[in-house]
């Protein structure tokens, strides 16, 4: 079903108390499951996993933060919303799926990282080691920071379009209309040309909904739209 103004869901770069209990309640799982193996390591190994899960920490935030203020900065460019509709076949049960498989993934890469592979890490005594295994430990960190990323991402973003005042809006890019040049609306999928381009499909549900805030769109901005 179609989203109005006053019910819409989909606020870039907006956390609430909710994602801050599951992010705790997240982290309390893995350090729970990690604690008796955490508790019998030597004060040096206590700090590699320590360390690990700093750099992970702070990469994940720096990458969300930019993130978040590219979506904030395309929401003020998009105006008022129009309408906004869930993609299609990404909604409902999918998209539910796929956010608990992504929280799942991230307890289980916390769990093995803290009970096996940091324990058991080397520890550069030797300086030969050190520059082949500093340069994997940083793409490791950086694999599980997009992991984190993706996560949060999914519970925080719904995969929605937004017909706005100045544009289309995605999670992924703002689409304004004076850079669009058609749009060709074929159910169940939406095509837009110009400076870029997207072709996303359309919850037949919403069908009714897209055409009338096309026409509206059209009267509003003159971008042709085509129909087939």
């Amino acid at each position: 079903m179609a989203r109005q103004p006053e019910d819409e869901a989909f606020r870039p770069g907006q956390l609430g108390t909710r994602h801050l209990l599951g992010a705790m309640t997240v982290v309390c799982i893995v350090a729970g499951l990690s604690a008796w193996r955490l508790r019998t390591l030597p004060p040096k190994r206590a700090a590699i996993v320590t360390g690990h899960w700093l750099a992970v920490a702070g990469v994940a935030g720096a990458i969300g933060y930019r993130v978040a203020l590219r979506r904030r900065r395309d929401r003020l460019r998009a105006g008022q919303l129009l309408l906004s509709v869930m993609r299609f076949p990404i909604t409902g049960n999918r998209r539910k799926w796929t956010v608990w498989g992504l929280t799942a993934a991230v307890i289980l890469d916390g769990v093995v990282m803290s009970v096996l592979v940091l324990p058991a890490a080397p520890l550069f005594d030797s300086q030969d080691d050190f520059p082949p295994m500093l340069g994997f430990a940083v793409q490791v960190v950086l694999v599980q920071a997009i992991l984190w990323c993706a996560c949060l991402d999914g519970w925080t973003y719904d995969v929605a379009l937004g017909f706005h005042e100045h544009g289309l809006l995605t999670k992924e890019r703002f689409y304004a209309w004076t850079t669009i040049s058609r749009i060709q609306w074929t159910s169940p999928q939406l095509a837009v040309y110009g400076e870029h381009s997207l072709i996303v499909g359309i919850d037949p549900a919403d069908f009714q909904s897209v055409n009338g805030v096309l026409e509206i769109i059209r009267q509003r901005t003159g971008v042709p739209i085509t129909s087939e």
